[in-house]
């Protein structure tokens, strides 16, 4: 009987994920780190030099209200203003980066005569195990001279992203992106998925 329970339990090792996940959906584990609220903290901190203003408005967007930032920098001006919602903004796209539950295939970068400007066809699958919602699809280092020109939404920061809408768990959307280019620089960039931002 221990023989046969030893045997069951060694599979069940090697086969794990089949035998947990035989949707093929990833473990929902939490991916805001402890540390990414203390660093937006600190490098907005470091940002604003000696300008007090500049850094309580860094300190008060560790709560990543943007109601928040407002009320308590009433009178203190811009520079208060804007830190909070800079660190908010940090706060945000690196707590709720959800790339890593997501199969994202991109088509290849074609030209559109028709149209003149470049396009790219996304198909991305939540391979989660949980609905996401809010979804913003951002093109991270994109090659110099290329820029996105059907972003339909941009952050506090000022980063420009495609939304995607809400996606259930196993379900799939696809979104073309449209790029403008001048030079001859190779077409690149690192996909990144933040949920909740809309």
């Amino acid at each position: 009987m221990s023989k046969t329970v030893s045997w069951m339990a060694g599979i069940g090792l090697m086969f794990g994920a089949s035998l947990t996940g035989q949707t093929g959906c990833k473990p929902d584990d939490g991916v805001c780190l402890p540390s990414v609220k203390s660093q937006c903290v600190s490098d907005c901190s470091q940002r604003c030099g000696d300008v007090g203003e500049c850094i309580f408005g860094c300190e008060i967007g560790q709560f990543t209200s943007v109601d928040q930032c407002t009320f308590d920098c009433n009178g203190l001006g811009e520079p208060c203003l804007q830190s909070c919602l800079v660190t908010v903004d940090c706060i945000n796209l690196g707590c709720n980066v959800v790339t890593d539950k997501l199969n994202i295939s991109r088509g290849a970068i074609v030209y559109n005569r028709s149209t003149k400007v470049w396009q790219q066809t996304i198909v991305v699958t939540n391979s989660g195990c949980t609905d996401l919602t809010g979804l913003a699809y951002f093109v991270d280092s994109l090659s110099s001279g290329w820029g996105l020109t059907n972003g339909d939404g941009t952050t506090t920061g000022g980063l420009v992203y495609k939304k995607l809408g809400s996606l259930q768990s196993q379900s799939v959307t696809t979104i073309t992106l449209l790029f403008s280019r001048t030079g001859a620089t190779v077409f690149d960039y690192t996909p990144r998925v933040v949920s909740g931002l809309y």
